[in-house]
């Protein structure tokens, strides 16, 4: 019996960023900058999400608001309710 040779192609590498996640319809990346509407906090006080926008509120950019402790679903909650603005 023959053995078959498969060759593998080569992976070419994007220069494109990839997309972190589409948030209601927007592709956003690490570099999306944040409008922040909200005056104050809007988070019920006695919730998690209270102590992370404390914290993430703070970012100017996708990648920052992520490192800063926000998740993908706060990102779109936040964009959804008006709280922030993705530009």
């Amino acid at each position: 019996m023959k053995k078959s040779t498969v060759k593998a192609e080569a992976q070419v590498e994007s220069t494109e960023p990839k997309a972190l996640a589409n948030i209601n319809g927007k592709y956003v990346f690490n570099e999306t900058a944040i409008e922040w509407k909200a005056a104050s906090n809007p988070k019920r006080p006695s919730g998690k999400a209270h102590a992370r926008f404390e914290a993430y509120s703070k970012a100017s950019t996708v990648g920052e608001f992520l490192s800063l402790g926000g998740t993908t679903a706060d990102l779109k909650y936040d964009e959804s309710k008006g709280f922030l603005a993705l530009n």
